[in-house]
């Protein structure tokens, strides 16, 4: 019988030496394996916040939709204008008035959501006369810390962060600082107001484009996410004087053996090149700032920072709230 001819496709077109077990090794090393050791995993985790935004920055309304829409919140609807190069949008731009309708719109809704101080509203488990006086005199004082704390401002800026591009990120904390130096009274009693110098829950605004957590999370949500990260930006002056940081860490900075990225660096995904020209010129140590990396691990219950470009961390803590499963 004749034999029929059948093509098939080359899978290994390098041949044998494709599957020799010198090559398997080789392409297994170049996947990095987790520890959990913070200064064994630096690579790992800046990587981790690298593709993170590479990959969100592809996204449909992703990072560089947020920086537009944002730009166009202020009134910038010219790419031309700003120094900033680009195409002209129109015949004569920029002898054109814009009427910012964009920015106006999102200012009007603001009022809408939040139109004054906000108010908490406590009602008693039990209606007996002596737990209610004690639910009013707690409302009382949930509202009047509220109000110190100026948290209404904090929830208007991520009111306006969720018109503007469709979601906002807060974050919340309590602060206690102590007065070390306080002696202890003759009874063992330490006084309160001596003692304590600052005691008081805070919310605080996170700029989105600066908060990044895991994509690869169950449901793509920070309520199923691993880690989240959040990127602050610090005079570099001020990061070589921090007596938290470790030691180690800040005299590689200080060396130059690693390329601490600024902040004009980081923002480059959703900057036009041709705008650093503009940021080459630094006169004032606010002018030279550099990228810091906070990472909430929640697989090794781990607090971290890294100076974006550097692998090794400069603060490693234990996770401070063990009785919280989320963020």
């Amino acid at each position: 019988m004749p034999r029929k001819k059948i093509n098939v496709p080359v899978l290994f077109p390098e041949g044998a030496r494709a599957t020799r077990p010198t090559r398997t090794r080789k392409v297994l090393t170049n996947f990095r394996t987790e520890t959990g050791d913070p200064w064994e995993d630096g690579e790992v985790w800046l990587a981790r916040v690298s593709l993170t935004r590479q990959a969100r920055a592809q996204r449909k309304n992703g990072e560089k939709d947020w920086r537009r829409y944002y730009r166009w919140y202020e009134g910038e609807q010219w790419e031309d204008r700003g120094g900033l190069g680009g195409q002209v949008s129109s015949d004569n731009p920029r002898d054109t008035a814009t009427v910012n309708k964009t920015g106006s719109i999102a200012n009007s809704i603001v009022p809408f959501l939040i139109n004054d101080e906000i108010k908490f509203l406590l009602e008693p488990e039990k209606p007996t006369m002596d737990e209610g006086r004690g639910v009013r005199i707690q409302q009382s004082l949930l509202n009047s810390e509220w109000r110190r704390q100026r948290v209404t401002e904090q929830m208007k800026k991520c009111a306006l962060d969720e018109i503007i591009i469709g979601h906002c990120i807060a974050k919340t904390g309590y602060t206690v600082e102590v007065d070390e130096s306080v002696k202890v009274e003759k009874n063992g009693v330490i006084n309160y107001t001596d003692y304590i110098r600052q005691d008081a829950p805070w919310v605080e605004r996170v700029n989105p484009l600066n908060f990044v957590f895991d994509l690869s999370a169950k449901d793509h949500t920070l309520h199923t996410a691993r880690w989240c990260a959040e990127v602050f930006f610090v005079p570099y002056a001020d990061v070589l004087s921090n007596k938290t940081y470790d030691r180690e860490t800040l005299g590689q900075l200080r060396s130059g053996d690693s390329s601490v990225a600024t902040k004009a660096a980081f923002e480059m995904l959703g900057v036009d090149p041709r705008a650093m020209k503009a940021m080459q010129t630094v006169t004032l140590p606010e002018d030279n700032l550099v990228a810091l990396i906070e990472i909430w691990d929640k697989k090794y219950q781990k607090r971290m920072i890294y100076a974006d470009g550097c692998p090794r961390p400069l603060l490693v803590e234990d996770w401070p709230y063990p009785y919280l499963r989320n963020f």
